[in-house]
């Protein structure tokens, strides 16, 4: 509900199609007004800190840029997968970008290769690129949540860097090259245990405009 209340949102994009800032469309003071609302629906203790927390959020147009530039929906949009180049025509050079897979964590550093996929005879009007990854980030799951313990890539990765594998693949129109899906999956191997995550996000029109 408190999305709800805060949606929509606007994306500054520069010609190179690199994410700039993303503000409010909305008045703050009318977001907040809606956001004492919900209190009505939710009279608990933790939902009404959970509520003041985002009235702390929308107040500050600095916050509101970094958290939603750091979702998963941004970093697939606007990620370095659309501006490295397939070298042998079907596969790609080895790079490194950073996905936030884990809520509320920093995002994870992965050494990553894009491969074309073969034609889909039977899906003829569409291009499938997929995208895998490994961890390449020399620090820990807890290390993640802490702001101030950045990646260093003069630090090699130890025992205890955290292990875990990024999978995507990318739907594209053949005819225009616009993407129109994309299915992504996530694996955490932890010393017990394996937590997986999964993201899909697919256009349920084309009448958009540019």
């Amino acid at each position: 509900m408190c999305i709800e209340v805060i949606y929509p949102i606007r994306y500054i994009i520069n010609p190179e199609g690199k994410l700039i800032d993303i503000v409010l469309t909305k008045k703050t003071e009318d977001i907040v007004s809606e956001l004492d609302s919900i209190k009505n629906f939710f009279p608990d203790q933790y939902s009404s800190d959970y509520i003041e927390k985002m009235k702390g959020i929308v107040r500050e147009p600095e916050i509101v840029s970094q958290k939603f530039k750091n979702t998963l929906f941004n970093f697939f949009i606007f990620g370095k997968f659309y501006r490295i180049p397939l070298g042998n025509w079907t596969s790609s050079d080895v790079y490194y970008d950073f996905y936030p897979w884990i809520f509320d964590a920093q995002p994870i550093r992965f050494e990553i290769q894009n491969t074309l996929l073969a034609k889909d005879i039977l899906d003829d009007e569409r291009v499938r690129i997929q995208q895998k990854g490994i961890s390449s980030d020399n620090r820990n799951l807890e290390g993640l949540y802490f702001t101030d313990f950045r990646f260093d890539e003069m630090t090699d990765i130890g025992k205890e860097s955290i292990d875990c594998e990024h999978f995507a693949e990318y739907f594209f129109n053949r005819e225009n090259l616009s993407v129109y899906k994309i299915e992504a999956g996530f694996q955490y191997f932890g010393h017990e245990n394996i937590q997986r995550e999964d993201f899909l996000l697919e256009r349920i029109t084309d009448n958009y405009y540019i």
